[in-house]
C-alpha cells in the first residue's frame, strides 16, 4: 500500500501547494528556510483541520508543542527578551561592575566572568574597557 502525501489528505492540490508556495515567497512561513530537494509541509489546525501554510522540516516539527495561541505569544514574548546579547539588563550588570572589574584583576578570564553573571563575554569585554 503506498504512502497518500499528506497534503492531498488536507485537500491541497499540487496546484494550490504553488499557489502557497508563491504566496510565502518560495519559503517557510516561519522562517527563512526554502525548499531544496524537499517539499514544504502542509500545516493545519490539529483541532480544526484548517490549512494554515506550508513550513520546513524544523518549523513543522517544533510548532505542534505549543499548547495555545496565548501561551505561544507570552513563549515569543520571554524568548525576544534574552535573543538579546545581555542577558540580565543592563542596570544589574552595571551595578555590577566594580566586582567585574575586580575579578578580572583578580586573573578571572572574560568567560569565566560572563558565565557567573550570566552575560555575554563580549559585554564583560566592553566592562573591562569602560564601554557602556
Amino acid at each position: 500500500m503506498s504512502r497518500k502525501p499528506r497534503a492531498s489528505q488536507l485537500g491541497v492540490t499540487p496546484a494550490d501547494y504553488e499557489v502557497m508556495l508563491a504566496g510565502q515567497d518560495g519559503h517557510c512561513a516561519l522562517c527563512p528556510s526554502t525548499p531544496k530537494t524537499r517539499r514544504l509541509h502542509v500545516d493545519h489546525n490539529h483541532r480544526t483541520g484548517v490549512v494554515r501554510g506550508l513550513l520546513c522540516f524544523g518549523c513543522n516539527r517544533t510548532l505542534p508543542y505549543y499548547k495555545d495561541s496565548d501561551w505561544l505569544s507570552k513563549a515569543a514574548s520571554y524568548v525576544a527578551r534574552f535573543e538579546e546579547d545581555e542577558h540580565v539588563p543592563a542596570a544589574v550588570v552595571d551595578s555590577r561592575e566594580a566586582e567585574i572589574l575586580d575579578l578580572r584583576a583578580q586573573g578571572m578570564t572574560l568567560q569565566e566572568i560572563a558565565t557567573r553573571y550570566s552575560i555575554s563575554r563580549q559585554r564583560v569585554h566592553q566592562i573591562v574597557q569602560g564601554e557602556k
